[in-house]
Parts: C-alpha cells; structure tokens; sequence
C-alpha cells in the first residue's frame, strides 16, 4: 500500500514541478495596482510588462488552494494539446518549440520533469516492462520445482521402484526410462539452484571469492563493498536514476550535434529541444510498456514494438524538426538509435559508479 500512496505522491509532486517550470518560462507572478511588488515598475494593467507578475496579489488560504489548482489545471491543458503532437507529430512539435511557438505547448524540460516521475510511479505501480512471455516462462520453470521438490523425490522413487520391478522380469521400458531422466535433470537442476543461492547468501562476494581487478585498487574495494550488499546497491541504482536521469540530455547532445555538424542554422538550442522531447516520449513509452507487460500476448512482442515505435519516432522527429529528406532522416535515425544505446550505457556506467560510492 505504501508503494501506490508513494507512487500517486509522485505522479503529484511531478505535475506540481512540472507546472512550476511552466511558470517560470512564462514568468506568471502576483503584485498590486500603482507598483509592481515584485520589481516596483509602475504597472499599466493586470501584469507587470516588465517581470510578468500580476497586478493583485491575494494573502488566503482559498487564493492559495486556487493558485495551486491553476497551476495543476493549466499545465494539463497544455499537455493534452502536447501530447498529440509528441506522439503523432514530433518534428512539428521540435521545430515549432525551438522557433518560437511555445505558448500553447508543455516546455520540454517540465514534460520531461513530468514524464520521468510518471515512469517510476508506474513502475511502482505495476511493475518494470519487458518481463515477457520467455521470462515469465523461466521463472515458472525455475520455482515450480523448489516448491514442488517433494513430489518430484518422491515421483522419482516410484518411478525407480517401478524400473527395479521391471529388472527383475528381465524387461525395459524406455518410455520410464526417459521420465526418470527428466526427474532426475529437475533434481539436478533444484541442487544447482540452491548451490549458487546458498552460496551468495553465505557471503562469497564478501569473503572476496570474487575476482575484481580494474587496474585501480580503491576503485576495486568500492566495487566489492558494492557488490556485497546488492539490495542496497540496487536501491542505490533506483534512486540514482530517479534523480539524476536528466544527465542523458548532455549526454546525447554531442550525438546528435555530430549528425549536424554543418547546418549554420541549427543552434545547441535546437538540439537540446529535439533530445528532451525524445526523452519524454521514450519515459512515457516505457510506461506504456509497464502496461503492456499486464496484457497477455502482447507482452511477447513488446521488446519490439517498443524498438521500432522509437525508431520510428526518430525518424519523424529528425525529418520534421531539421527538414531534412526521407533518405537523411533514414541514416540518422539508425546512427541516432545506435548513440542512443551508447547513452544508455554511458548513463548506466555512471550510475553505477553513484551506487558504488
């Protein structure tokens, strides 16, 4: 239960931040008529030309409660009109934003504030996509003979008790052969199984049992204290990419300024509006996804709508965003999609290293 109020805290918190990121590209505030109270320019109507506030400011509990619905409110109306666009028309959306078309859209950092907290409550949530069919298969296989480890023991004695019967009739049976074969492959694979648990759980990792030689030996002892307590480390990692992830936007920049390295009328500016965008459609896919991975079949072939829905994506966001033609937007999506995984790991390496601290 703690989960689901953290993660509808989160959903909140993330529209709230959003919406305050939205205010400050619009520069909304409060003041009173004859001065500004925020800047002191004399005032000419309900805002202030000069800092944007507005003219009347309202110290109540209800002005504070609706200034806090508007500001929820009116960053949803702008997403409802953002996200079409995001989806179905992402180089309109890029070149639009970049060139000046911003007032009725989500700026792209508060969407990618938004949809980053939107992904990890739906983790919370439902849990994290591309489990599969394969895995859910393995995990079934892989629990259903500890759980069931007396009855295959005692499947396997009958099944033996049955062979010696048949031995000492001077007969064979294949067919209770090979069941006696697969049985004994289950046992042998339960022992492996507890071997390697057990093992762990014993403390190899910390006993140093485990070889770890980078070249740099107080990057090594991090590494082992790590590794020695991978539940902390995993909580580390999780935390970590919560609140840092808004470092893969830097990190793609030099990716994606390579693709355009001799356009003279595509600035750094432009660049970072295309990645932030990309970025929250990516989030918001992946939450998608989380959903997907509850639908049955579906979740079988996500892997791979979710490959070609970004690939796709790239595409249409290069092709309208720079104006370039099918053939160059081709190109540069498949280089794109490659640097993409690059960020990742580069992003994943740093983490890492986060949590290992």
């Amino acid at each position: 239960m703690s989960d689901e109020i953290e993660a509808a805290a989160s959903v909140a918190t993330g529209a709230v931040l959003a919406s305050a990121v939205e205010q400050a590209n619009l520069g909304a505030s409060s003041a009173e008529q004859g001065g500004c109270l925020n800047c002191g320019t004399k005032l000419a109507g309900s805002y202030c030309h000069r800092c944007g506030q507005t003219a009347h400011v309202h110290r109540t509990i209800s002005a504070f409660f609706h200034d806090l619905a508007h500001s929820i409110f009116h960053f949803e109306g702008k997403v409802w009109r953002t996200l079409p666009m995001l989806f179905l028309h992402p180089g309109t959306l890029t070149r639009d934003y970049a060139h000046g078309h911003r007032a009725r859209y989500v700026s792209p950092l508060a969407l990618f504030l938004f949809s980053v907290f939107l992904m990890f409550a739906s983790f919370n949530w439902l849990g994290a996509p591309f489990r599969g069919v394969e895995g859910a298969v393995t995990k079934t296989n892989n629990v259903a003979p500890r759980a069931n480890a007396a009855r295959i023991v005692l499947e396997t004695a009958k099944l033996k008790s049955m062979e010696a019967a048949l031995d000492k009739r001077g007969g064979s049976d294949p067919v209770l052969e090979k069941q006696i074969a697969v049985q004994e492959k289950l046992l042998s694979d339960l022992s492996l199984e507890d071997t390697l648990s057990s093992g762990l759980n014993n403390g190899v990792i910390q006993t140093g049992a485990i070889n770890i030689d980078t070249g740099n030996a107080a990057l090594d002892v991090r590494l082992r204290h790590a590794l020695s307590n991978p539940d902390l480390l995993i909580y580390k990692l999780q935390s970590s990419a919560y609140k840092f992830s808004w470092l893969m936007i830097p990190i793609s920049l030099p990716f994606l300024w390579m693709l355009f390295p001799f356009r003279r009328d595509v600035t750094a500016y432009d660049h970072l509006v295309f990645i932030t965008y990309s970025l929250s459609f990516v989030t918001l896919l992946l939450v998608l996804m989380a959903i997907m991975a509850h639908l049955g079949p579906l979740s079988a072939v996500q892997d791979k709508i979710f490959t070609f829905a970004v690939l796709a994506h790239m595409f249409l966001q290069l092709r309208g965003a720079y104006q370039i033609s099918v053939k160059s937007a081709l190109w540069r999506s498949i280089v794109l999609g490659i640097s993409a995984l690059l960020v990742v790991g580069v992003f994943a390496i740093i983490l890492f290293l986060m949590g290992a601290s």
